[in-house]
């Protein structure tokens, strides 16, 4: 299925065109080089959550590939490890 030529079929995978007010709190972190998902997708998420009012965050890892352990790319490891420490902040404020 071509996105181009159905793009209904789609909506329903796609996460920025689901947001609801019942939406979680959503904390989002993205490698900039990331060659699987495009950066733009987490912004877009981003734009998305904030338009809904839900409560979210985007930590962007720069130069960071696809994974932040086995993939990290050219990131600096204590951006890493600074993201690390930010999940497990935000999952003890929200569970």
């Amino acid at each position: 299925m071509d996105p181009k030529d159905d793009p209904d079929f789609f909506v329903p995978y796609s996460p920025d065109q689901n947001v609801s007010p019942t939406y979680p709190p959503t904390l989002l972190l993205h490698g900039t080089n990331d060659t699987d998902v495009p950066y733009d997708l987490p912004l877009r998420m981003a734009a998305a959550l904030e338009a809904g009012g839900i409560e979210h965050e985007l930590i962007t890892i720069t130069k960071g590939g696809h994974g932040f352990d086995g993939d990290a790319g050219d990131a600096d490891p204590d951006q890493i490890d600074a993201a690390r420490e930010r999940v497990y902040t935000f999952l003890d404020e929200h569970i």
